[in-house]
């Protein structure tokens, strides 16, 4: 597991731990699966406002370049959460 420090962050770690067992259906699981799906959504959103913060320093500093690009990121991301979001929803209802 690679752990990673962000300005701004505590450590944490981004691993993906997974069984092969086929057994994806057991409660216990299900419950870790809802968890890491809400502390995902959390996560990204921490890192997309690190992100428009890095945008408008290179917008301030004549770099729109570099913000269109990173705001091009920062769509995708927001796309991403969102489809953690719907998941999220999914499996409360589950």
């Amino acid at each position: 597991m690679i752990l990673f420090m962000h300005e701004g962050h505590h450590d944490h770690e981004h691993g993906h731990d997974h069984h092969h067992d086929g057994d994806m259906g057991s409660g216990k699981e299900m419950k870790t699966l809802a968890a890491l799906i809400a502390h995902w959504v959390h996560h990204g959103e921490d890192h997309i406002d690190g992100y428009k913060e890095w945008a408008e320093k290179a917008m301030e500093h004549g770099r729109e370049d570099v913000a269109d690009e990173i705001n091009e990121a920062i769509s995708m991301l927001e796309n991403a959460n969102e489809a953690f979001r719907r998941a999220s929803e999914l499996m409360k209802n589950a």
